[in-house]
């Protein structure tokens, strides 16, 4: 997030807009476990039993431990989500790079004596050769 605080106003909701789409796919892809958790081992068992078909796996299976990670996916997901939500609601009152940077018209600066000796002025005031 902290790129985000100096691009530019554009790009802050197109990052909104891609961590909303990331959020929404880590949500969306431990569903179908939840729902038939033989369905999400059946890759498996297959490649360790040669048995094929939805139905001949389910016949194999006599029970499905789940874990928590397909919650752990859900919550993290819908934390991305609620932060994109956030992005794209403030991206309009970050402060721009000009004003951060000193770009444009932005006030005097620290290193602005530095840049008038680069120059071959003096700073303090004196007079210049």
């Amino acid at each position: 997030m902290g790129a985000a605080s100096i691009a530019p106003r554009v790009l802050r909701y197109v990052l909104a807009a891609v961590l909303a789409l990331l959020g929404a796919g880590a949500v969306l892809s431990p569903l179908p476990v939840l729902a038939d958790p033989v369905s999400g081992a059946e890759h498996r068992v297959s490649a360790l039993t040669g048995v094929t078909g939805h139905d001949s796996v389910r016949g194999l299976v006599d029970s499905v431990g789940l874990t928590a990670w397909p919650v752990v996916a859900i919550v993290a997901g819908v934390l991305v989500v609620l932060l994109a939500i956030a992005v794209a609601v403030t991206a309009a009152s970050w402060p721009g790079t000009a004003r951060r940077y000193g770009d444009g018209d932005a006030a005097a600066t620290p290193s602005d004596p530095w840049d008038a000796l680069t120059r071959g002025a003096d700073p303090t005031g004196g007079p210049e050769r």
